[in-house]
C-alpha cells in the first residue's frame, strides 16, 4: 500500500509480512528469525495434531464393528470431509508462510510466493465450504 511505496519497497523481492532476515551489515536478524521460528513451531504443532487426529480416526474406523452399509458409507463421507478440511488449510494457509520463510534463507526469489499467498489465503474459505458441500 501507501506505506510500502513511501518506504520504496517492491513486494516482488521483499517479504513484507515476515520482515528482514538480514541486517544492513549482512548478519542475521535474530529478532525476526526468532519470531519466524516460533511461528513455524506453532504451525508444526497444529499440523502434527491434525495428522495425529487423522491417524486416530482412520485406525478407529478400520477396527470399528459397523454393521450397517449405510453407517459405513456415512463414516467414509465424514472421513473424506475431514481429510479435505485438513489438506485445504495446509495448502492455503500453512504452506505459503513456510515457503516464504525458507526461500530467503536459501537466497531464492520471493516474487511468486508474494503474489500467490493472498490468493491462496482468500481461497481458503470458499474451498473449505465447497469441500464440505461436495463431499457430503
Amino acid at each position: 500500500g501507501k506505506m510500502a511505496r513511501d518506504l520504496n519497497i517492491n513486494p516482488d523481492n521483499h517479504t513484507i509480512v515476515m520482515g528482514e532476515y538480514f541486517l544492513e551489515d549482512g548478519s542475521l536478524n535474530l529478532r525476526t528469525l526468532t519470531g519466524v521460528l516460533i511461528l513455524c513451531a506453532l504451525m508444526s504443532l497444529c499440523l502434527g495434531f491434525m495428522i495425529h487426529a487423522f491417524i486416530g480416526i482412520f485406525s478407529y474406523l478400520r477396527k470399528a464393528n459397523l454393521k450397517s452399509d449405510k453407517t459405513i458409507r456415512l463414516q467414509r463421507q465424514l472421513f473424506i470431509t475431514l481429510c479435505l478440511q485438513t489438506v485445504i488449510p495446509l495448502v492455503c494457509i500453512y504452506s505459503p508462510p513456510c515457503i516464504g520463510i525458507i526461500l530467503p534463507l536459501l537466497g531464492l526469489e520471493l516474487h511468486l510466493i508474494n503474489r500467490y499467498t493472498p490468493l491462496l489465503n482468500s481461497a481458503f474459505l470458499p474451498l473449505d465450504s465447497l469441500a464440505v458441500l461436495i463431499s457430503m
